[in-house]
């Protein structure tokens, strides 16, 4: 993952925690998954700044993946792990 500098973070965090509280109020309100409003943002964002040539779209796929990849290796794998320390590896060679 393309870590960005502390400065920057400093500058987009506050904004990405404002649409973080609003979906979270939404689901709330709405009585559902973030699953819709998330895919929504994340296709918007994209939208944005990878789009017109195929190229752009390719980096934005590039993007999506990269993240989802970062996410499984810092919260899924984990979680994982500790799942399996509890209740037994199911891969056993």
């Amino acid at each position: 993952m393309p870590y960005i500098s502390k400065e920057a973070r400093k500058e987009i965090d506050p904004e990405i925690n404002v649409l973080i509280r609003r979906i979270q109020e939404l689901c709330d309100s709405h009585k559902e998954d973030p699953d819709g409003m998330v895919n929504y943002a994340f296709t918007r964002i994209l939208s944005a700044f990878f789009g017109g040539k195929y190229v752009k779209f390719e980096r934005g796929i590039g993007c999506l993946e990269c993240a989802k990849l970062e996410f499984y290796r810092r919260a899924v794998a984990p979680y994982e792990d500790q799942k399996s320390k509890e209740n037994g590896d199911v891969y056993q060679p």
